[in-house]
């Protein structure tokens, strides 16, 4: 099966099983009875337009990016990066304060890591990003600050790809 079908169950079911049970709840606390055929519908047709539009959102951001051929790992949406350790966690630090979009971000510097935590977009609620200095190599991960998110939109990856070009470019 292929790995978008799949992803695009997953999250069907999930979608249209959570809405399903809270939409049967609301109608036996409102009319202290269910219509289950009502139930069922809704949760299928609620369920494969959540997955439809969030499947569809996030591939178009991954093409954006450059990417045609799309695995498992773009939908994760926690995305880990390496790179060969050519710059000082301080340099990097003063990297990223000079960049007009990092800038904007809020770092924490440690002796062998920085902290980043993002702003609220319109495709996320935020990101945490750790920049580790593994002695040979630096690691850069980017997660969503809420951890049930499912799709992400491409916007963890987004960053790593961001802070790898300005490490590796400058």
């Amino acid at each position: 099966m292929k790995t978008v079908t799949k992803i695009c169950l997953k999250s069907f079911f999930l979608y249209g099983t959570i809405f399903g049970l809270l939409m049967t709840l609301w109608e036996y606390i409102d009319e202290e009875k269910i219509n289950i055929w009502k139930q069922i519908f809704q949760g299928v047709l609620f369920g494969g337009l959540m997955s439809w539009t969030t499947i569809t959102s996030h591939k178009r951001a991954i093409r954006k990016q450059g990417k045609n051929d799309i695995t498992e790992d773009d939908f994760k949406v926690s995305q880990t990066e390496f790179v060969n350790n050519e710059k000082s966690i301080q340099q990097i630090y003063v990297l990223l304060n000079n960049n007009d979009i990092t800038n904007k971000w809020r770092l924490k510097a440690g002796n062998s890591k920085i902290v980043i935590k993002t702003k609220i977009s319109w495709s996320s609620w935020g990101e945490k990003i750790i920049i580790s200095d593994l002695k040979n190599k630096i690691k850069i991960e980017s997660k969503p600050i809420i951890k049930t998110t499912m799709f992400d939109n491409g916007k963890n990856r987004e960053n790593v790809l961001l802070i790898k070009n300005l490490i590796e470019n400058n």
